[in-house]
């Protein structure tokens, strides 16, 4: 695991642990922070971040973006599509 991977692992659980609540639900919130974060990482590490997190976070709020017809869906599709290999 990577440095960063690591820093988000103990950041994140450090979250739940203090508010009780589920830190990932937060990333609808910065996702372009996040997204521009990703876009600097080194190779390694970008692979990394997208499968154990960024793929699933994004299908994730996909769907639920298309359970009430949230025209950023399509947005969050376009950049899905574009991190596929």
């Amino acid at each position: 695991m990577t440095k960063w991977l690591l820093l988000l692992a103990v950041l994140l659980t450090g979250l739940a642990v203090r508010f009780a609540a589920d830190p990932l639900d937060d990333l609808p919130d910065h996702i372009a922070e996040v997204l521009e974060h990703w876009s600097l990482l080194p190779e390694e590490e970008r692979s990394e971040m997208l499968e154990m997190c960024l793929r699933k976070a994004l299908s994730s709020m996909i769907g639920q973006l298309r359970m009430c017809a949230n025209p950023y869906r399509h947005l969050l599709e376009a950049v899905q599509s574009a991190l596929e290999p």
